[in-house]
């Protein structure tokens, strides 16, 4: 869900502290810069870091505080079961009902322990989470300088909306060398690309991407070479007949596509039901065309190798194997 608050927050760009990859690299802005008011025709600010709650039973939980300046249009968080936006205030925060367990909380006027400092819990969403399923805290920026022990003033993020494109341009130019200017759709694409790419998790998940289409390969060349073993003596009375290898190869075509179409259709159905499983339980996978493509053609890929495996016995059939 970060990517998804990068993109909720909305604006035009994201001022942020140079080195700053990604949502999640939180690097306070002590001093803000001075922007043009005919060209910044709003800023707001987002405040994030990570901090600690304190349960009741004394048991220490993670979790990410989030600052937020309220904005009609572009409440956070969203998805709200209990409560409003509006609501939030320093004192008053939002959290997932999902997280709701194990930051023990339960209701809307229950307090919470961060840092140290007492907030109340006013709103519940539901499946507002990051990739890495650290609970987020909500609430506004001063509120979450408090808590994160951050001097009055401080932010993480300024996201700004501009009057034009070329104002935009002096702006990003006008900032102090110390920030950087990142166009939000940009952001939150960079944020999107440090997860499932660039971390751990995002490596294991591309291995075991590969290792299923490598076992899937496998699992399916057998299968059609076990089909034309089962068929060889049929294949080699209709090559004695005066079938051509073409017409021959293409039982074996035809075979690796019905198996084909079978596995993406039980493919397909799994993807889309774990998608919203995962939902659920406030883990978004975005299952966009891009991306079932990139499975249609790994799928079609991975059959034609494994055709190709199976085809071999079809072209050194003897048609005497008949008289056998």
């Amino acid at each position: 869900a970060a990517s998804q608050v990068v993109r909720r927050a909305g604006g035009d760009v994201w001022v942020h502290k140079s080195g700053t990859r990604s949502f999640d690299d939180a690097q306070p802005i002590l001093t803000p810069p001075t922007l043009d008011p005919a060209c910044a025709t709003r800023v707001r600010r987002v405040v994030l870091d990570f901090a600690q709650v304190k349960r009741k039973d004394d048991v220490p939980v993670g979790v990410q505080v989030v600052g937020v300046d309220p904005v009609v249009g572009r409440e956070l968080p969203w998805n709200l079961e209990v409560g409003h936006a509006a609501d939030l205030t320093d004192e008053v925060v939002a959290v997932d009902r999902l997280d709701a367990e194990e930051l023990g909380v339960a209701a809307s006027g229950d307090v919470l322990e961060v840092n140290g400092e007492k907030v109340r819990v006013g709103a519940f969403s539901r499946g507002v989470r990051p990739f890495t399923l650290t609970p987020y805290v909500f609430l506004r920026p001063e509120g979450a300088n408090t808590l994160l022990h951050l001097p009055k003033g401080a932010t993480t993020y300024f996201v700004v909306d501009t009057a034009s494109v070329a104002c935009r341009e002096k702006l990003v130019a006008g900032l102090p060398k110390e920030l950087r200017a990142t166009l939000s759709e940009d952001f939150a694409r960079a944020t999107e690309k440090r997860w499932v790419e660039d971390s751990g998790i995002g490596v294991m998940l591309r291995v075991g991407a590969l290792l299923s289409l490598f076992v899937g390969a496998i699992v399916l060349a057998q299968t059609l070479h076990a089909l034309v073993a089962s068929h060889r003596k049929e294949l080699a009375t209709l090559k004695a007949l005066g079938a051509t290898t073409g017409e021959l190869l293409g039982f074996v075509a035809w075979q690796g596509c019905v198996l084909a179409g079978a596995g993406l259709a039980v493919g397909l159905v799994a993807s889309f039901a774990t998608a919203a499983a995962l939902g659920q339980m406030g883990i978004a996978v975005v299952l966009d065309a891009g991306t079932l493509a990139t499975g249609v053609v790994g799928a079609l890929v991975v059959t034609l190798l494994a055709g190709l495996f199976a085809a071999r016995p079809v072209l050194s059939l003897d048609p005497t194997e008949v008289l056998a």
